[in-house]
């Protein structure tokens, strides 16, 4: 698969700071709204990104489809699976949303990264990682969100940029979240509303690739809990799953069937293998045979199978003393010596 350049951290910083200013986009510093390149993960039946270490959903402007059609004709958003794009005009949107049906999100909410404008990079050398993470899994991401949620739901806390918090002190004493509560912006608003100019990005799947135009939301919905509810998506996550089935069995009631041959399993496997006698069996060991003599090998020359050549040797042998009548008048003496030897070639 196409580690990201100089080993960044885009979405993850930017989700940071997002949150360290209270969900507002106009308080990140110019420096992180700057242009970026993306790897596009996969673009059915969503659309990811990725900065080459973690991947996040995107959402489209109806003006960025407009201008991306015009400017491509012959590419579909759909086809940028597997390549690059540069992103020049893009927000950040947080919003509420039900994280039970929503794997990309946390705590019931979720950042949304709206894309205003873009342009197919197919010269880019930026790498990706074996394996890309969900960012809503990543354990510092979601220590992120859990900050901004307590402060969001504190009532006493005002507009203030230092504010002693005591309480989520003593639970969190890490030098990087005590120096986050200094600096914490506590305005209590209310999440930004969803933008009403996105691009409704099912439509635009059903019209690019009609053979899923049948698809409904809620098959979409299952399959996106069923593919990314677990931190690393694909393969991995699949291995993982299997792994943990096989960890854990799953539970059932027993029987009295089965406790029965339970017990019975284990009587048989507990008894030990009878070591027989050697010295009091009936059966003697087996012995080595005896060296072969000269005379043996001789006798069991002689007693060699004939060949076809002996064979016919004899019976024309045979035939000669029939017709020649020497047989009604040999006796069995007799008979023996004219007899060739068989056996011996």
């Amino acid at each position: 698969m196409p580690v990201a350049q100089n080993h960044t951290h885009i979405f993850k910083e930017l989700f940071a700071e997002m949150l360290a200013n209270n969900g507002r986009f106009n308080m990140l510093s110019p420096a992180k709204r700057k242009p970026f390149t993306a790897y596009v993960y996969t673009s059915v039946p969503k659309f990811f990104v990725s900065d080459g270490n973690h991947f996040v959903t995107t959402y489209f402007t109806k003006s960025c489809i407009a201008d991306f059609n015009k400017k491509y004709p012959k590419i579909g958003l759909t086809d940028l699976h597997g390549k690059f794009i540069t992103i020049t005009s893009w927000s950040l949107n947080l919003i509420d949303v039900d994280s039970e049906n929503n794997p990309l999100s946390y705590l019931n909410m979720e950042i949304q990264l709206v894309i205003d404008e873009l342009k197919p990079n197919f010269s880019s050398k930026m790498t990706c990682n074996s394996f890309l993470v969900n960012i809503y899994k990543d354990n510092d991401v979601k220590l992120d969100f859990a900050i901004y949620r307590h402060f969001r739901s504190k009532e006493t806390a005002t507009n203030t940029f230092d504010q002693e918090l005591p309480e989520y002190e003593d639970l969190e004493e890490s030098k990087r979240t005590t120096n986050r509560h200094n600096k914490w912006r506590l305005e209590q608003e209310e999440l930004s509303p969803q933008v009403d100019d996105l691009y409704d990005y099912d439509e635009l799947v059903k019209k690019e690739i009609p053979e899923l135009s049948t698809i409904q939301k809620e098959e979409v919905i299952e399959y996106m809990k069923n593919e990314y509810s677990s931190q690393y998506a694909g393969s991995k996550a699949k291995l993982e799953n299997k792994n943990k089935m096989r960890e854990e069995p799953p539970l059932r009631l027993q029987t009295p069937d089965d406790i029965k041959k339970a017990i019975e399993n284990i009587i048989k496997f507990q008894k030990k293998p009878e070591v027989k006698d050697i010295k009091n069996s009936k059966f003697k060991p087996m012995q080595a045979p005896p060296p072969v003599t000269k005379k043996a090998e001789v006798k069991a020359a002689r007693k060699k199978p004939m060949t076809i050549t002996k064979f016919q040797e004899y019976i024309g042998w045979y035939e000669k003393q029939s017709n020649s009548g020497k047989f009604s008048s040999m006796s069995k003496g007799s008979l023996k010596k004219p007899t060739p030897a068989l056996g011996r070639r």
